[in-house]
């Protein structure tokens, strides 16, 4: 099967991640069946490669560090993709340091993106999954 694929954690394949790629696959935009794979650097090195078809990324939750994905970000958009939040926003990489300097803490400790990821290959995948987030309301009703 030729279908875009999702790739979540396995530990995270319920609620919001589950409504997102049943609603995309019932439209016939991604394979119902997902692709587990796990760490920030691996799912987004799948995205870059797409060897196995690897579309998209989807999980709009805090527990992602900005510095995981900030290189797949810049290759993303070098080959066509996207890497935003969960609002569509740019990821903001600068903000760790200067949160840093403000609180007087480390930058790692900045470094948590609170907004989740949305990571696709395709720019036009990317905005009808941040779309359909958004009309049909993944988020009402999960953890």
């Amino acid at each position: 099967n030729n279908q875009r694929r999702a790739i979540i954690s396995k530990s995270r394949s319920g609620g919001v991640v589950k409504k997102c790629i049943d609603s995309l696959s019932s439209k016939d935009l991604l394979h119902p069946t997902p692709m587990f794979v796990t760490g920030a650097g691996y799912k987004t090195m799948k995205l870059v490669l797409g060897e196995e078809n690897e579309a998209l990324w989807f999980f709009p939750r805090p527990g992602t560090s900005l510095w995981d994905v900030a290189a797949a970000d810049a290759l993303l958009r070098a080959m066509g993709g996207r890497i935003t939040d969960k609002f569509g926003k740019d990821l903001d990489y600068g903000r760790c340091v200067d949160v840093a300097k403000v609180k007087g803490s480390h930058p790692r400790l900045e470094a948590e993106n609170e907004d989740g990821i949305i990571a696709c290959c395709d720019l036009e995948l990317h905005a009808k999954c941040l779309q359909l987030y958004k009309d049909e309301n993944w988020d009402f009703g999960c953890d």
